[in-house]
């Protein structure tokens, strides 16, 4: 298993192009400066706003995408 082991990981990650969950779409930029100020607002339990929040999970969800033993299911799953 891979991990990402910093921030400058996290922000030039690459998306699997063959993943169903991100299929026409590109990946998210987001510099370093980007992730580290939204850690540290939201360390702070301070809010950030609603499409940095959406930034955040499509970055999280390439992210884990990439992942050998993440499996992508689409919803609604029962």
């Amino acid at each position: 298993m891979v991990m990402a082991t910093s921030i400058a990981d996290l922000a030039s990650s690459e998306v699997r192009p063959d993943s169903p969950v991100t299929a026409g779409a590109g990946p998210i930029e987001m510099s370093v400066d980007d992730l580290d100020k939204h850690i540290e607002t939201l360390m702070k339990c301070e809010l950030i706003s609603e499409q940095d929040v959406k930034s955040l999970c499509s970055k999280a969800r390439e992210i884990l995408v990439q992942e050998g033993n993440v499996q992508v299911i689409d919803s609604p799953v029962t």
